[in-house]
């Protein structure tokens, strides 16, 4: 068992409730297709510093991203792993799409930094969780804009 996965398990304890059933497959680097890494080089970069421990809970396939924080004390993501859509029934941007074939977006995250924008958002970007629209949130979404200066305009498919 890896650090890392140490480190998780210790600060996230209630996501695998049976640990004892959660089988480490491996260990890899990360490699993004070109058309990955043209689009997204700062998050390219970032995944290639990271360590990644392949792991399996129950029917699901995990990656858990692994970095050193300032202190040395570990810190990461637990990812889905990558995923093909042959069908885009979601409408995902293409971009999007892009981003979950090559990097499967984040489930869980364990001693991130207080100042980042994963704070309090659960389930980052993986497809499950993908929702097209704003699905109740215009209102907060345009005070948002509207405090920090943005002129946007904001059209409900339901309206």
């Amino acid at each position: 068992m890896t650090k890392d996965l140490q480190d998780f398990l210790s600060n996230i304890t209630w996501f695998f409730r049976e640990p004892k059933k959660l089988l480490v497959i491996g260990e890899r680097h990360f490699q993004g297709s070109i058309e990955f890494e043209n689009t997204f080089p700062l998050l390219t970069s970032l995944l290639k510093k990271a360590r990644i421990t392949k792991v399996q809970y129950e029917n699901t396939t995990y990656e858990l991203f692994g970095w050193t924080g300032y202190v040395g004390d570990s810190m990461g993501w637990l990812c889905e792993e990558p995923v093909y859509l042959k069908d885009n029934t979601k409408s995902l941007h293409p971009d999007h799409v892009l981003l979950l074939q090559n990097f499967g977006g984040i489930t869980e995250r364990w001693n991130e930094p207080e100042d980042t924008w994963l704070c309090n958002l659960n389930y980052a970007l993986p497809y499950d969780y993908a929702e097209e629209g704003f699905n109740g949130w215009e209102e907060p979404f345009l005070e948002y804009c509207e405090e920090e200066g943005f002129n946007v305009e904001c059209h409900s498919r339901h309206s």
